[in-house]
């Protein structure tokens, strides 16, 4: 929209009658929210209380705008004072968020008071009693509904070791994925894959045990750029496979393990979407089955037991496609 507001209207006073001049007005607007021509520079021209747009005379200035959307709910005007000979005088700049209506007597008023600067005297600016247009009916565009976050998925490989959940300090590869949801704490699923560990009684007969174990966790996390930090609660099952050893009669057995973990972490990015992190804690076996032989007496002697809590301790190389 355009007005070029250099129509005689006839409207004369005292005031305007010393001031044989007009100022010619420019105005467009991108958006429909926002104040148009016509309200402008009525609104214009009762603040300085005259028709400074609709003079007789030559024009000794002009002024242009420009109304516009700048985000979804930032509006700004952009306002110059241009000489005759097309040099600019001034410029202003004008912003407000939720509604362009805002800016309606601020416009009015910055317009008066650079009309006022080419001025052979100073006016008394008076604000109108009355909005330009109606203020209670807010003309704000609803924001745009936020699109989910993508899915974040993790994926890492490493070892470690853990002690008492076999016989002595045992290593272990380690397989860990990770799924995070917009909204929810990372998911973690861990498999481990134990080495061997033997137990005896003396120098006498005993076992040598392995296992596999699984575990999921929930794990609340906080993340940087380059740091993360996280603390890991599920629970987890397995297998644990003993095999005799110094035995005359025995067999090969396995046994269901059941265990909770609790495995703070940190995790530091080494570049891009690598990164490497370092978790210690502890499983705690719930169901421990017990492993023993009978001695030459026939009496029943225990060999090896889950401890009641096995702490444990990993490094993992992981890929991430989270930022």
């Amino acid at each position: 929209m355009i007005l070029w507001a250099a129509t005689t209207l006839g409207l004369a006073s005292p005031a305007w009658a010393a001031r044989p001049h007009r100022v010619d007005f420019v105005w467009t607007s991108t958006d429909e929210h926002c104040v148009d021509a016509a309200t402008v520079a009525a609104t214009v021209e009762a603040t300085l209380g005259r028709p400074v747009f609709h003079g007789e005379g030559l024009p000794i200035a002009k002024i242009v705008g420009h109304a516009s959307r700048s985000s979804s709910d930032e509006y700004s005007v952009r306002l110059a004072l241009v000489a005759v000979d097309g040099a600019l005088l001034s410029e202003r700049s004008i912003t407000t968020k939720g509604s362009c209506k805002r800016l309606d007597e601020s416009i009015a008023v910055v317009i008066a008071l650079m009309i006022d600067s080419v001025e052979d005297r100073p006016s008394e600016l008076t604000v109108p009693a009355t909005p330009p247009r109606d203020h209670v009916a807010e003309d704000v565009a609803p924001l745009p509904t936020a699109m989910p976050s993508r899915l974040g998925v993790a994926f890492g490989l490493g070892g470690g070791a853990s002690l008492g959940f076999l016989p002595d300090l045992t290593p272990f590869a380690l397989f860990r994925g990770e799924a995070e949801w917009p909204g929810f704490p990372p998911l973690v699923l861990a498999m481990r894959a134990h080495g061997a560990s033997e137990a005896h009684l003396g120098q006498a007969a005993g076992g040598t045990f392995d296992a596999w174990s699984g575990e999921l966790s929930l794990c609340p996390s906080w993340r940087g750029l380059t740091l993360r930090f996280g603390l890991c609660l599920g629970a987890g099952a397995g297998a644990v496979t003993g095999a005799p050893v110094g035995l005359q009669a025995g067999r090969t057995r396995v046994r269901p393990i059941v265990f909770a973990v609790a495995l703070p972490s940190a995790a530091v990015r080494i570049a891009g979407p690598f990164w490497l992190r370092a978790e210690g804690g502890a499983m705690v076996p719930i169901l421990r089955e017990p492993w023993g032989v009978d001695d030459a007496s026939g009496r029943y002697v225990e060999v090896y037991r889950a401890t009641v809590v096995a702490p444990v301790a990993a490094l993992v190389i992981e890929v991430r496609s989270d930022p």
